[in-house]
């Protein structure tokens, strides 16, 4: 959306434009919201509500994660992107084009 937004701008042109979470980092999916045993995290580590963690998903892909809470046997862990489900609000200046 924010790339969108800049198409036909030239140097020196101004505008505000607001993305809704569709159009930037998706919605919030709550299958991304995961229970992790603490056993799967490395012993002694910090975890703290609004760590961000990594991992590995069970294909291989390396996953980014913000835990969202933990009890002591398990940890939840937010796979969202930090940004899903807001909206965006920008103030672009076009100041240059190169290329």
């Amino acid at each position: 959306g924010f790339n969108d937004a800049v198409v036909g701008m030239a140097p020196g042109d101004a505008k505000k434009i607001s993305l809704s979470p569709e159009e930037a980092y998706g919605p919030m999916v709550e299958e991304a919201v995961q229970t992790v045993p603490t056993s799967a995290f490395p012993d002694g580590m910090d975890l703290t509500e609004g760590l961000q963690v990594q991992g590995q998903a069970p294909n291989g892909q390396s996953m980014v994660g913000t835990i969202q809470s933990c009890d002591g046997e398990n940890v939840i862990v937010d796979f969202n992107h930090p940004m899903a489900g807001k909206n965006l609000n920008f103030h672009i200046e076009l100041l240059n084009i190169t290329g």
